[in-house]
């Protein structure tokens, strides 16, 4: 029986979310430049765009609104100051767009001000590295 990502088992999910960080997410962000802040998140920097990209499996958890919100805003501080903050969401938007926690969570998120992008799935890998190139702000959520 083939197992679905679909939130029923978090640990689970956790082991999927980090094997799709590090052999999609992560190697194609530092080929184009990116560096990751530490070995226990996944935040990855750009300084020659001035860009942040704060990576996660899905909007999952209430608290994902307040745990952006105060990154978005210690890292708009000191060193990455006038750096732009986007968010991906690394699950296919396909996988939880019926969960209402995680819709509710997935706007609150975009309405963040000091957050100048959101992604949802890795289909949209190319999109996202276009528009924070461009230093653009968009919301890719299919």
């Amino acid at each position: 029986m083939q197992k679905l990502n679909s939130g029923g088992n978090p640990h689970e999910d956790a082991k999927a979310a980090k094997e799709r960080f590090k052999t999609i997410v992560e190697p194609i962000f530092l080929n184009k430049n990116f560096r990751r802040l530490n070995k226990r998140n996944q935040i990855l920097i750009n300084d020659k765009t001035k860009s942040i990209v704060h990576v996660t499996s899905a909007p999952s958890q209430r608290k994902t609104y307040n745990d952006f919100k105060v990154k978005a805003k210690k890292y708009s501080l000191k060193e990455y100051e006038g750096y732009s903050n986007y968010v991906l969401f690394t699950r296919d938007y396909n996988e939880w767009k019926d969960k209402n926690t995680y819709q509710s969570t997935l706007k609150k998120v975009m309405s963040l001000p000091k957050v100048t992008g959101v992604a949802t799935g890795l289909g949209h890998l190319t999109d996202v590295l276009s528009g924070i190139e461009a230093n653009d702000k968009f919301y890719i959520i299919k």
